[in-house]
């Protein structure tokens, strides 16, 4: 396993990873255990599962590395494929670009799926809100409307039944869009009181 992996590491690099000591610095470093492989002389636009793969099969414990060739081989075989390769560490945007890539048609349709939902949903709620504006703007004319007749039907009433006028004002809206209607209406009352001698309406 060491051996593939020192010779995958000749090819990536194009030179063998303890070419740059001699004989010597080479069996020093074995015994010492400073033999760490140059993965740096490598070179950068190799890919990371490449590299991965390369780092386990050539790690100093035994341990570390694939347990026989045939699983090596198969992490390379899974790079050439395209899929996730066993020794490499893959982030979580990573895999999410690698499940896009290779699932682009089936993204592309649900991504345009939800954009399709989340327009008509936009425009429904649009229309909600529209039809709930015009209905309120409706009531609110209808109110306005309720009110002006009101106020004419109290100013009518002011002269021959000034209570009842009075009575009919006291039910008024205290928001109504009509309020300098209403304070004629009151001053008529006031002025048919104090005509007929018996003070100012009670209002």
């Amino acid at each position: 396993v060491y051996a593939l992996g020192a010779t995958l590491f000749h090819v990536l690099a194009g030179r063998a990873p303890f070419a740059h000591l001699s004989d010597v610095e080479r069996l020093s470093a074995a015994v010492t255990g400073d033999d760490d492989v140059p993965f740096d002389k490598l070179a950068a636009d190799v890919p990371r599962e490449l590299i991965a793969i390369v780092e386990k099969a050539m790690a100093r414990e035994r341990s570390a590395r694939y347990p026989h060739a045939g699983e090596l081989a198969a992490d390379l075989r899974a790079f050439l494929g395209g899929k996730l390769v066993g020794a490499h560490r893959y982030t979580v945007g990573q895999r999410l670009g690698r499940f896009v890539r290779k699932h682009r048609f089936a993204v592309a349709l649900t991504v345009a799926s939800l954009v399709t939902v989340a327009i008509i949903l936009v425009v429904a709620v649009l229309r909600i809100l529209e039809e709930r504006d015009a209905a309120e703007l409706e009531r609110s004319q209808a109110l306005a409307r309720a009110d002006l007749l009101l106020i004419e039907r109290a100013s009518a009433l002011a002269p021959t039944e000034p209570s009842r006028a009075a009575a009919l004002l006291l039910t008024l809206r205290t928001d109504t869009p009509h309020q300098d209607r209403a304070r004629d209406a009151i001053a008529k009352l006031d002025h048919i009181h104090a005509t007929a001698g018996k003070g100012p309406a009670e209002t």
